[in-house]
C-alpha cells in the first residue's frame, strides 16, 4: 500500500512523457509487490504493462493501467480492513 500509488504515478508520468522505460520499471515493481501478497489479477495486469514497456512501447498501457487501478482500489479497501 505504501509504494503502489507512487509506482502508479510513475507509470502515468511515463505515459504522459512517452517514456517506455519508466513504464517498464514502475510495472516491474508493481508486479513484484502484488505477487508477494498473492494479488494474482494485479500481478497479471502488471506483467502485461511491463511487457509493453520492455518492448519500448506505450501503446495499450492506458486501458491496462485503468484496469489495474480499479483492481487495486478493491484490494486496498480489503487490506485496510486488516490494518
Amino acid at each position: 500500500l505504501g509504494n503502489s500509488p507512487q509506482l502508479i504515478n510513475k507509470i502515468e508520468s511515463g505515459l504522459a512523457q512517452n517514456n517506455a522505460e519508466a513504464i517498464y520499471h514502475g510495472a516491474h515493481q508493481l508486479k513484484g509487490g502484488s505477487g508477494s501478497i498473492g494479488a494474482l489479477k494485479l500481478t497479471a495486469i502488471s506483467m502485461e504493462i511491463e511487457k509493453i514497456g520492455k518492448a519500448g512501447s506505450t501503446q495499450g498501457v492506458s486501458p491496462l493501467l485503468n484496469q489495474f487501478k480499479s483492481e487495486y482500489a478493491l484490494l486496498e479497501a480489503e487490506l485496510k480492513t486488516f490494518i
